[in-house]
């Protein structure tokens, strides 16, 4: 018990288009990278990918390895603006699975010809201006998205975060809201670039979220610094479909190399990265150049958690066993130093 007033504990109880395209209110669900803007593709994406802007590849970009919705009529790549490559080699862009829709020119062509853009299965590449103006209008539904979460009033959780020794900063599930959904308020940014977290694990403690019900992060900070060497543990790991990070104020997220889990939702944000991505990545534009874009893959599973601009008409509740012994014995120890760290705040 002594180590205790080396850590800080908190225990909250804030209660709790054209004919290719789909239907809007579905971004979130349907892809596994979406960008308003530009992107910057260094690495590859197993999943279906959508571009407001241009695509910029170094190398070769390949998307829907492993399409996150197989039964989906929607292309696998669809780009807003042009496609523009390094390399002029054939096949240079290679959609696995489903069709590419451009909606400018690739590197510099009206049409296909070139086949810097080719398809398999049975997919094919069309050429649709049509498309061209789909960056303003997800960059609204993904505000409107992100504005939706930060709206959700917190669920009564445990955080655990360690200040005096090096240790894993852990989220735990202690209740969720009438939509089946656990919600975290996070206010501050620096959690990303605290020196003592070495990582980060969610614990579940029991509860069992399906399709359309998640665990909310909901992060404050306009810039968003990760140091080096942090590592996703425990539900991260296994249930990284019903986990959305919102990053609802910020402008600028460098990951530093590290890996990801979970959606990433920062609606206005520029992301840079080099490391492996598990979960879906919605954002304004992915990279400024092709050295700090797309460096790493983004990988399945995609998000298939709650979609605010497209809700469930019912959701069961989340599957909610009684709380561990181990965790309701920690609630009155928790709560105790919550209260003694806030009275140390105050005075």
């Amino acid at each position: 018990m002594a180590n205790f007033a080396k850590q800080r504990w908190f225990f909250c109880v804030l209660g709790l288009a054209s004919t290719a395209l789909p239907a809007r209110a579905d971004l979130l669900t349907n892809w596994n990278v979406v960008t308003t803007g530009d992107l910057y593709a260094a690495s590859d994406a197993q999943g279906p990918v959508r571009v407001g802007g241009n695509l910029y590849v170094q190398n070769s970009f390949e998307v829907a390895a492993k399409q996150g919705s197989p039964t989906s009529s929607n292309p696998s790549l669809v780009v807003g603006g042009d496609v523009k490559t390094k390399r002029n080699n054939a096949e240079t862009v290679k959609v696995l699975q489903g069709d590419a829709v451009i909606g400018g020119t690739i590197n510099g062509a009206s049409n296909d010809k070139a086949r810097i853009v080719s398809t398999r299965d049975g997919g094919a590449v069309k050429m649709d201006s049509s498309v061209s103006g789909i960056g303003a209008a997800d960059a609204k539904e993904l505000q409107a998205d992100s504005l939706a979460f930060h709206a959700m009033e917190a669920t009564k959780q445990a955080i655990y975060i360690p200040t005096a020794q090096v240790d894993t900063a852990v989220f735990t599930v202690l209740s969720v809201n009438a939509d089946g959904n656990a919600v975290f308020n996070i206010d501050d940014a620096k959690l990303f670039n605290d020196s003592n977290i070495r990582g980060f694990a969610l614990d579940l403690n029991g509860f069992k979220f399906g399709e359309g019900q998640s665990v909310v992060f909901n992060v404050g900070g306009s810039q968003i610094d990760f140091h080096s060497g942090l590592n996703f543990d425990g539900a991260f790991r296994t249930s990284v479909s019903n986990i959305i990070w919102n990053f609802y104020d910020a402008k600028q997220i460098d990951l530093n190399r590290n890996n990801f889990a979970g959606a990433l939702l920062a609606s206005e944000a520029v992301l840079t990265d080099a490391n492996v991505m598990a979960g879906s990545v919605f954002v304004g534009s992915f990279g400024t150049t092709y050295g700090n874009g797309m460096g790493a893959e983004v990988q399945a599973p995609m998000y298939l958690g709650y979609d605010p601009s497209n809700p469930p008409a019912k959701i069961a509740s989340a599957s909610t066993p009684e709380p561990s012994s181990l965790a309701m014995a920690g609630l009155a120890v928790m709560a105790g130093v919550a209260t003694r760290a806030r009275r140390r705040r105050a005075s």
